[in-house]
């Protein structure tokens, strides 16, 4: 039976795209960032679905705007003993390099 608010087997998981959307973020141009990224997706057909999230505060106003890419979920063989880096974490983007950040999910 299907679970609900779990994906079928069939659908695919999102790249999610986390991007922080507090003050000190968005007076440092999250909200260029945000629309910058829609931009390069818009028209795009994706072998991935990516969907962009704005975020709460993730502890990095110094160094923002704060952008974090979450890669769908891989199936880990229980033989394999390290665990693969999947969290891909940005600091002072903007929205050309934001771009540039995606280019390998188009």
């Amino acid at each position: 039976e299907h679970v609900k608010n779990q994906p079928a087997e069939t659908e695919q998981q999102p790249i999610r795209i986390l991007i922080c959307q507090k003050s000190s973020c968005r007076q440092r141009g999250s909200q260029a960032i945000e629309a910058a990224i829609a931009r390069s997706l818009q028209n795009k057909d994706l072998a991935t679905p990516i969907q962009i999230q704005p975020t709460g505060c993730m502890k990095q106003c110094k160094a923002g705007p704060h952008v974090v890419l979450i890669p769908p979920k891989q199936f880990i063989p229980p033989t394999q003993t390290q665990r693969p880096k999947t969290l891909q974490r940005h600091t002072h983007v903007t929205p050309l390099a934001a771009s540039q950040i995606i280019q390998p999910f188009l």
